[in-house]
């Protein structure tokens, strides 16, 4: 439907802006629903951080590679989106932005 396509659109341009945010600090940060920041951690802390995570996680913006072992952890815990530079696999389900190289 026109509906959901302008929704995702709305979210695209929202995670591009915190993405744009990051770029630079080495970090990912975990998003709940309506893009509210639940926390910033190491890029390399992901996995864990989405493991202890009690919240429901919508978003994961990552300021390094999304590599097999966070695409496969934000697929257990739900993730929706993984906005990064670039990604080791893209056989996932997940939404999968880049903001970062020109396409």
């Amino acid at each position: 439907s026109n509906e959901s396509k302008q929704e995702s659109e709305i979210n695209t341009e929202k995670i591009k802006e915190i993405a744009m945010g990051n770029k630079g600090t080495g970090k990912a940060i975990l998003l709940k629903d309506f893009f509210e920041k639940i926390k910033s951690v190491s890029a390399k802390s992901v996995s864990g951080a989405l493991k202890k995570s009690g919240e429901k996680i919508f978003a994961v913006v990552i300021d390094g590679t999304a590599n097999n072992t966070i695409i496969q952890d934000s697929e257990d815990a739900g993730v929706k989106v993984i906005a990064a530079k670039n990604f080791t696999t893209t056989d996932t389900n997940i939404k999968l932005l880049s903001f970062w190289t020109k396409i």
